[in-house]
């Protein structure tokens, strides 16, 4: 059975913006926990909320700061070797968009070339 699709929008209800948060973190929290156990990863989560009177911090707060420590010794490079911007994001979807574009529009005209023999 396919999930519908989510709208994303502000959900106004507060108190339906509640329920739906705890269940997102639940969910989040999860995910996190599979992901260190399966895949042997190093993960922390720090997320705030209007609904918590602090942070929630998973797995817990001397584990999230030992991994920051950790990340923040590493050397410039390799701290930022996988970051971003968003024009150079942008820029490396549209090239890979425009590659499979072209792999396709070769794929179809080598399939027409086939049918016509």
């Amino acid at each position: 059975m396919a999930r519908r699709r989510l709208n994303l929008a502000y959900i106004v209800n507060q108190s339906k913006r509640k329920a739906s948060y705890q269940k997102r973190k639940r969910g989040v929290v999860k995910k996190l926990n599979e992901l260190t156990v399966l895949c042997d990863a190093d993960a922390g989560m720090i997320m705030y909320s209007s609904f918590e009177q602090g942070p929630v911090i998973w797995p817990t707060s001397e584990r999230v700061q030992e991994l920051i420590a950790r990340f923040m010794q590493l050397p410039d490079v390799q701290q930022t070797r996988r970051m971003m911007s968003q024009g150079s994001f942008v820029a490396e979807r549209l090239e890979n968009w425009h590659s499979a574009s072209k792999i396709e529009a070769r794929k179809q005209g080598k399939g027409d070339e086939c049918t016509d023999a």
